[in-house]
């Protein structure tokens, strides 16, 4: 199917793109780069979980790296010029593909992340610069680029903010990445650091733990660090579910498996959450997992 056509309205534009994520952040820097020069341009950052946002009528919308569900989907087409999704998660793929599927504005591609779909889609013309090509390598979980860990996590390091960003993309350009790029340097440094962070986490907080439908693996209590954690213990574990308490009151999972190890996707539809099969994640009113501490017995969460 190929990418929704560009065509730029001298209208307001909306573009809600995935939270938190630099995946989805780099969606939305790669439609600024295209739209900068509009006035009423809004970016807005949402996440599965939150409650659906105030929409916008008479307007192009674009989400990215994210999808609402099908119902607000439709009720946002109803309102609104035009309506372009643009994402690569597999459950929401699921969700959306028997009533959009002849939408060409309603575009998957499980094989590249948002930030590289979105870049596809706002410069079909021009060369990817490094800094989309690194955030996909993470984002897939791929690490095939020289240089990758040092300059995603460095870039991690800093806001989400669009100049900032800017910056590393004019450091970087699209040619070849040098040893002594500055977030290279960077990188390297809180690597070392984070390495501390990811044993002390799994020394102090792992422990065997099981979902209701009987999935059994490896878990974290840690707020922070979630790929990390879960790509440190994927050898060791065929599931990691990486949990914590949100300020809400409410219970972050993040879960991640191994090749071998269950499709993640499926477990987090079943709580309200959703991605893909070996990177996946939901939000609960509650704990939802049990710690096992020997075969068939369970006891309480460590405080």
């Amino acid at each position: 199917m190929p990418l929704p056509r560009l065509d730029i309205d001298p209208g307001p534009v909306t573009f809600y793109y995935h939270r938190n994520c630099s995946d989805g952040f780099g969606s939305a820097w790669a439609a600024w780069k295209k739209l900068a020069g509009k006035k009423d341009l809004r970016l807005i950052p949402v996440a599965y979980g939150d409650p659906l946002p105030v929409f916008p009528e008479g307007e192009t919308v674009y989400v990215a790296d994210f999808s609402f569900g099908p119902d607000a989907i439709r009720t946002l087409k109803k309102t609104n010029k035009r309506v372009i999704v643009l994402d690569h998660h597999k459950t929401a793929f699921e969700r959306m593909s028997n009533q959009f599927s002849t939408d060409p504005d309603v575009y998957f591609d499980m094989a590249h992340s948002g930030a590289m779909i979105s870049w596809f889609h706002f410069h079909p013309d021009e060369p990817v610069p490094n800094l989309i090509r690194l955030v996909e390598d993470k984002d897939l979980w791929k690490w095939n680029l020289p240089f990758s860990q040092e300059i995603n996590t460095a870039l991690a390091s800093y806001p989400f903010d669009l100049d900032v960003w800017s910056r590393f993309d004019e450091q970087m350009g699209s040619g070849e990445i040098r040893e002594d790029c500055p977030l290279v340097l960077e990188g390297k440094s809180i690597l070392r650091y984070q390495a501390q962070l990811l044993e002390a986490a799994v020394r102090e907080t792992s422990h065997p733990g099981r979902f209701p439908g009987g999935e059994e693996g490896l878990f974290v209590n840690s707020p922070i660090l979630n790929s990390e954690i879960g790509g440190f213990l994927k050898p060791r574990s065929p599931l990691v579910v990486i949990w914590s308490h949100r300020a809400d009151g409410r219970i972050s999972y993040s879960l991640r498996s191994s090749p071998d190890g269950p499709d993640v996707a499926r477990i987090a539809e079943r709580f309200g959450g959703g991605g893909h099969a070996r990177a996946a994640g939901f939000i609960a009113d509650r704990i939802v997992h049990e710690p096992v501490i020997s075969p068939g017995k369970t006891g309480t969460i460590p405080g």
